[in-house]
């Protein structure tokens, strides 16, 4: 006990091997650890603490690894040594018991590097509320650590923010879908952003019965269609609709989904091949008088709300078309949907749910943070025409 607290308290002028150093971190375990229980508790305590303190940072390096599984390790030399350099700290985080989730939650606020979350997503347990701050704290690194830790216990509110934040790392994709177990929306979100080579392992890994695949496959087609035929070319667009609708997928609904995203040319193809006429002609009469001319070439099968919806959209894309040029076209076609799902509303004619929010997802994935958006009809008061 006097040879190691004389160490603890730089008594001596002598540097310490590394040897030494890790003999005296290990006595330290061996003899102090224990009498923190006995009579002689205030000096072991004292004594653990000028350990812990040392100017030499190999002393508090060795001594965090040797008593880092300790259960006996008081709370404030854990902390102490948490908040240390990476690779003091490393070892309490990871494998302290001592400090609990709300001390370990207060740690990841305050910390700024990613070695120390890297240590914590390698817990062997990570309750809900410590993966969240982990995922909004770290960077990638930590979080393919914590998705390949199976100790990790995430809800479905945590999943989908990874995948939000995440959108585009396939590491962070692959470590997901490696899990256990993933809930059925987590699936359906990722599908909708990870590569094609990505989906048949996540298919294999995470089944889903034949009716629910259909369905994911075909909004998930859905949606890329609406997002790849912007811009094409009339060739190409027709080419595209032909091919489409050779697989039975053009459907009213992809006809809503095109129009209140702001793709009225989609429409106007898919019209003019549903009903063999020449897209130059038919294009001038559905602008010139969508409630006519939509009407007419209408699918006599087809839903007749989905059809208001597109005279609706129509006639919002024709009044603010002298708009377009005043902004990026991405920015433009966002602004343009929420214009026409507010003239919708105002119609009385109404989408499901679920429906109003896929446009509104793919609206807001063509530009980014909707927050950044500057709304075009607003008024010189501020007084903004979208509701």
């Amino acid at each position: 006990m006097n040879a190691i607290t004389r160490h603890a308290g730089q008594e001596t002028s002598l540097p310490l091997s590394a040897t030494e150093v890790r003999v005296l971190a290990r006595v330290a375990r061996a003899l102090l650890l224990p009498l923190l229980k006995g009579p002689s508790q205030e000096k072991a305590l004292r004594t653990l603490n000028e350990l812990a303190r040392s100017l030499d940072k190999g002393i508090r390096e060795a001594l965090a690894a040797s008593i880092s599984s300790s259960p006996l390790v008081p709370k404030e030399i854990a902390v102490l040594l948490a908040n240390d350099l990476d690779e003091i700290a490393a070892p309490i985080l990871q494998y302290s018991d001592v400090l609990t989730e709300g001390d370990l939650l207060e740690l990841t606020e305050n910390f700024d590097d990613d070695a120390k979350l890297y240590a914590i997503a390698c817990r062997s347990e990570v309750p809900d509320a410590l993966c969240l701050s982990l995922v909004r704290r770290g960077g990638a690194e930590v979080t393919v650590r914590l998705a390949r830790n199976p100790g990790a216990k995430f809800s479905e509110e945590t999943l989908s923010e990874m995948i939000d934040v995440y959108a585009s790392n396939r590491r962070v994709h692959e470590a997901v879908i490696d899990r256990e177990a993933l809930p059925l929306r987590i699936v359906t979100k990722l599908i909708e952003v990870i590569a094609d080579d990505l989906l048949s392992r996540l298919s294999a890994r995470h089944p889903l019965d034949a009716a629910t695949k259909e369905t994911i496959l075909l909004e998930t087609n859905e949606r890329a269609v609406i997002g790849l035929s912007s811009g094409l070319s009339s060739t190409a667009l027709a080419r595209l609709i032909r091919q489409i609708a050779a697989e039975r997928r053009l459907t009213s609904s992809l006809l809503v989904r095109a129009a209140i995203l702001g793709n009225l040319e989609f429409v106007v193809h898919a019209l003019a091949h549903l009903n063999m006429r020449e897209v130059p002609e038919l294009r001038a009469k559905i602008l010139g008088s969508p409630d006519v001319e939509i009407a007419r070439l209408w699918p006599i099968d087809w839903d007749d709300g989905h059809r208001e919806c597109i005279v609706t959209a129509a006639r919002t894309i024709r009044s603010v078309s002298v708009e377009s040029e005043k902004w990026p076209p991405s920015v433009y076609r966002f602004l343009v949907s929420q214009r026409i799902l507010t003239a919708i509303g105002g119609q009385g004619l109404s989408l499901a749910d679920e429906e109003i929010d896929t446009i509104d997802t793919l609206a807001r994935q063509m530009v980014g943070s909707a927050a950044e958006l500057i709304d075009p009809w607003a008024s010189k008061s501020g007084r903004s025409a979208i509701h």
